[in-house]
C-alpha cells in the first residue's frame, strides 16, 4: 500500500475478514480496532489480552488472521505462535505487531505473514494497519 498520507487515512477496503487481536495494552486494542473499523468496516475484530486467552479463543473460533503482540503476561506472543503452529497445527495467517519486533532468528520457522513495529504517528498506524488488511485479503 503505497499512498500519500491523506490517501492512507481515507483508504477503504471492501473485504470481510475476521481478525483476532492478541494484545494486552488497552490503548493499543482501542486504536487497532477503531482504525480497522474505519478502513475495513466489513471486518470484525475480536480481542483477547494474552496468548492463553488466544488459545482458549481458538478452541471455539477460527479467525482469518491473527495480529499478536510479543510482550504479554501469562503467555507471550512468540510462545503463542509456536503453540498455534506446533500444537494446534492451525493454518492461520499470523502477523506480529510489537513495540520492538523480534529478531528474525526468533521467528524463523513460525510461518509469519508479516512483522510490524507499532507506530507512534497516526498516519503510520493507518499505513501499518492497511498493510495488515492487505495481508488478510490475500489470505
Amino acid at each position: 500500500m503505497n499512498c500519500k498520507p491523506a490517501q492512507i487515512m481515507n483508504a477503504h477496503f471492501e473485504i470481510s475478514k475476521r481478525f483476532l487481536l492478541v494484545e494486552d495494552d488497552l490503548d493499543d486494542q482501542l486504536i487497532f480496532s477503531t482504525i480497522l473499523g474505519e478502513m475495513a468496516p466489513n471486518c470484525t475484530c475480536d480481542i483477547v489480552n494474552d496468548g492463553l486467552e488466544a488459545i482458549d479463543y481458538l478452541s471455539s473460533s477460527k479467525p482469518d488472521i491473527i495480529i499478536t503482540d510479543i510482550n504479554m503476561p501469562k503467555l507471550n506472543g512468540l510462545d503463542f505462535i509456536r503453540a498455534v503452529r506446533e500444537d494446534l497445527r492451525l493454518p492461520i495467517t499470523i502477523v506480529i505487531w510489537s513495540t520492538t519486533p523480534p529478531h528474525y532468528s526468533l521467528t524463523d520457522g513460525l510461518a509469519l505473514s508479516g512483522s510490524f513495529a507499532k507506530p507512534t504517528v497516526v498516519k503510520d498506524l493507518y499505513q501499518v494497519i492497511g498493510e495488515m488488511i492487505s495481508i488478510a485479503a490475500k489470505g
